[in-house]
């Protein structure tokens, strides 16, 4: 029963629309209105200026890894942390308090990442940052950055099964989010910065 409330209030966290109330009670206005009409520091960033966009893009890292480090150590819960993380980023993506109607949550998702294993994070954000870097294109490194998540514990830790299939679902979950921006990449229309 405990960690099923832990699940729930991870989600609830997660669900928690950042951007948007950054916008409306800071900007006065209503981010799904505007560029992307997506709800994450991307947007953010286009829309609000890079003040917004580093803001954003911090509460909804912190979003997920806090959660991840309550349970991880001041209840010393480690293996549930990790689907406490995947609970957070899933309630960023489909959040109740917006008709389940959420961010793509790759902030979120490197949260995760931070409190599960902080170097496959160091290396997933060097991942996201050549790529971007590069390409000009965030969503595209934002995959890469899932994608090498995957594999990275695919080879490093293929004994650890639930760590397997979190970082599978991540990695799918993300593709799902991202289903648009593939389609544009594939067409050579998605945005650039």
């Amino acid at each position: 029963m405990r960690e099923l409330v832990f699940l729930v209030c991870g989600f609830l966290i997660g669900a928690i629309p950042t951007a948007y109330l950054y916008g409306k009670y800071v900007h006065k206005i209503d981010i799904r209105e505007h560029g992307s009409g997506n709800i994450g520091a991307t947007n953010s960033m286009r829309v609000l200026g890079k003040k917004a966009g580093a803001i954003v893009l911090v509460l909804d890292l912190l979003k997920a890894l806090m959660p991840i480090l309550l349970v991880k150590y001041f209840f010393k819960l480690p293996d549930l942390a990790l689907f406490v993380g995947l609970a957070t980023v899933l309630g960023h993506v489909f959040s109740p308090y917006l008709k389940f109607k959420g961010g793509k949550g790759i902030a979120t998702s490197l949260g995760m990442l931070l409190g599960i294993d902080p170097l496959a994070a160091v290396v997933c954000l060097a991942v996201f940052i050549l790529m971007v870097y590069f390409s000009r294109m965030v969503s595209l490194g934002s995959i890469m950055a899932a994608f090498t998540f995957m594999v990275y514990n695919l080879i490093l830790n293929y004994s650890d099964k639930p760590l397997i299939y979190t970082s599978l679902g991540l990695f799918f979950l993300l593709m799902y989010t991202h289903k648009k921006n593939i389609s544009l990449i594939l067409k050579n229309k998605e945005n650039k910065i």
